[in-house]
């Protein structure tokens, strides 16, 4: 059928890891309305919105097709938050599926069909008010990103290359049951995956040239380089960095939506690959289904200490049950401990959640201090005035092996208390202290003071019209007070770092209308003796960012002579505008105004990431690493970040 309203191939679909589709106003008004589409399931147990016509919130207006624990479900809620919902079990399927899902808008049913019958569809409530009006005004979104959050687990399909979709259709009309049916292929052989490979050298860096077979039946041709990387095409081109046997695989889909797989490897000699990536938290293992929001300080003793979010029943930022855990290395990041959990929220015997775990050490004492937040309810729930949170201070005097524990709430947090007379309109509702690693500045006049970079919610404005704050401790986290809130309205997670002239820099995700703004917002704070002056904020474009939190580190002062002399900071992020992907580690020598440096430590997918100079001068980062593969460690030496450019101190 050609009479469709909107199509979209296999060639505009292949990489929704990067990037959503995405039509403002779609003219989709009339008495009906059918969706089709072939889609390949992922094996993950989240929810993931593959296609909607409205926000991906599941109970909000419009309709979406949708995956959650392994079963596909087709929804649509009307203006009147009416329901209709059909759903299918898909298993650990790893074949192309076909969907084909119709609204009758006059009589108020849904229909749906899998793979041309309409039978297998556990029904909900099937049916609306007849002549519910068509959703209009909503955006249609196909797969991606569709959290405006930019890239949380929840509400993703196809991230990390992991679940496809293919030829989407529209149509302004109700297609017939033997419409339907004739999309289905005749037959379902496999086509021909073999490919011809040749490479420039044997030893690396070498590129090679692949090539299909053949393609005369093949709607798409997937390459995984297995060193990270992934192409798609018939006809590739990639280069080996470092030595090593790689995997190089293609999957080939054929015109009948049925796959075939082929391996060749590749063999290369020379220099190794000086980064090695060391699982530190790994998902599904030591009691929790995921991990996530990564930090990590080197205390006084040398020890690195990596913290995380260990989040019990998935990984979803909403998910009930989530720990403060933590691990420790004495060999600078080759190996960690078992797990320590030291944070709970346990209200008559429930547990909830802690998140948001930031450390920093006072180095005059070794004290190692981790402030947190414990909620009963969730940060979307916080933002709407349902509920509040606490904000934990733990302490550890011996470098981390015992801790004691403080609320530190009243100190920090301005949530709305009528009891007071308090405006509800100016309290704060989410509150949270930096994500990663908190600072001692060292410069006079405030040296030693302990400093966070925290984000609040004012009044009704959501989790994307947030505000930068500043909180500190003179007195070795006995105390804190509020130092201000930076006026910018859309500035999230941040990560601060002293400047030379004791000013801070503090670098922060980005949203305008709550839309990320694809580049870190950056603002110089200045203390002084009342508090703390900010000034205008700008966004920096060498930072380009999917909206995601970073790190911010300083590796060297200018007036240190044992590390050069010369100022350098270090920044974290998945360097790339849409997706999570391609975590580069930048440097700079003039106090942040410019990056000249960078490299990339993983060009697959990747989130949150914490930076620690470790004992032995050599930089490490802790990150998010994979599809939800957990939190990795890599370290690697200032002479690597530079090729060879600037040695810096010596490392032991």
């Amino acid at each position: 059928m050609t009479d469709y309203a909107y199509r979209w191939n296999l060639s505009q679909l292949y990489r929704l890891e990067e990037s959503n589709l995405i039509v403002p106003e779609p003219a989709l008004a009339g008495n009906s309305l059918s969706v089709c589409f072939w889609f390949k399931p992922d094996r993950r147990l989240d929810v993931r919105v593959l296609l909607s016509q409205g926000d991906a919130e599941l109970d909000s207006k419009g309709w979406r097709f949708f995956l959650d624990d392994r079963r596909l479900f087709f929804r649509v809620v009307t203006d009147r938050q009416q329901t209709a919902e059909l759903s299918t079990p898909v298993g650990d399927s790893d074949e192309w599926i076909h969907i084909a899902g119709i609204i009758d808008w006059q009589t108020g049913r849904i229909f749906a069909y899998r793979d041309g019958e309409a039978t297998g569809w556990q029904p909900g409530p099937d049916s609306i008010d007849p002549n519910s009006p068509a959703p209009a005004g909503l955006p249609l979104i196909i797969g991606g990103y569709t959290d405006p959050a930019g890239g949380h687990f929840d509400y993703t399909f196809g991230r990390g290359g992991d679940g496809r979709l293919d030829d989407v259709c529209l149509y302004r009309r109700a297609l017939q049951a033997a419409e339907i049916a004739s999309f289905l292929p005749p037959n379902r052989q496999p086509p021909d995956a073999t490919f011809n490979l040749s490479t420039s050298s044997t030893v690396a860096p070498a590129t090679i040239q692949a090539r299909a077979t053949s393609v005369d039946n093949a709607l798409g041709c997937f390459w995984d380089f297995g060193d990270g990387q992934r192409a798609f095409g018939p006809e590739v081109a990639h280069t080996y960095a470092y030595a090593g046997q790689y995997a190089l695989r293609l999957t080939v889909l054929g015109a009948n939506h049925v796959e075939s797989t082929s391996e060749q490897t590749v063999t290369l000699a020379g220099e190794a690959n000086p980064l090695v990536y060391t699982p530190v938290f790994i998902n599904g293992e030591e009691g929790h289904a995921c991990y996530r929001i990564p930090s990590i300080v080197r205390a006084n003793n040398g020890d690195l200490l990596a913290f995380a979010e260990g989040r019990v029943e998935s990984c979803s930022d909403s998910t009930r049950t989530i720990h403060i855990v933590m691990k420790r290395s004495a060999d600078n990041g080759a190996s960690w401990s078992p797990l320590q959990i030291i944070g709970r929220n346990v209200i008559d015997g429930v547990e909830y959640a802690c998140n948001n775990c930031s450390p920093v050490v006072d180095a005059r004492s070794g004290r190692v201090l981790v402030l947190f937040n414990q909620a009963e309810m969730s940060e979307w729930d916080l933002a709407q005035g349902r509920g509040d949170s606490r904000m934990i201070c733990a302490a550890s005097d011996d470098h981390g092996h015992t801790w004691r524990y403080t609320d530190i709430t009243a100190q920090v947090h301005r949530p709305y208390r009528p009891e007071t007379g308090s405006n509800p309109l100016e309290a704060w509702r989410v509150q949270r202290p930096t994500l990663g690693h908190g600072l001692q500045l060292a410069r006079p006049p405030h040296a030693g003071r302990l400093i966070h970079a925290g984000m609040i919610t004012v009044g009704e404005r959501s989790v994307f019209q947030s505000q930068n704050y500043l909180f500190w401790s003179d007195d070795g986290g006995e105390s804190w007070q509020i130092g201000g809130v930076a006026p910018e309205i859309g500035l999230n997670e941040a990560t601060l770092a002293e400047l030379e002239n004791g000013d801070l820099l503090i670098n922060s995700r980005a949203y305008a209308d709550e839309k990320p703004r694809g580049f870190r917002a950056v603002t110089i704070a200045r203390l002084h003796n009342h508090g703390v002056t900010f000034g205008a904020t700008r966004l920096d474009t060498a930072l380009v960012d999917p909206a995601v939190q970073a790190s911010l580190l300083r590796y060297s002062w200018s007036d240190d002579a044992a590390t050069g002399s010369r100022s350098r900071l270090l920044f974290s992020n998945p360097a790339h505008p849409r997706a999570r992907l391609n975590l580069t580690v930048r440097l700079s020598y003039d106090e942040g105004q410019t990056w000249p440096v960078s490299r990339v430590i993983d060009p697959g997918p990747s989130a949150y990431s914490d930076l620690v100079v470790q004992a032995d001068g050599k930089i490490g980062v802790l990150y998010e690493r994979g599809n939800q593969g957990g939190i990795w460690y890599v370290s690697f030496t200032l002479d690597w970040l530079t090729g060879g450019k600037d040695r810096g101190p010596a490392v032991i």
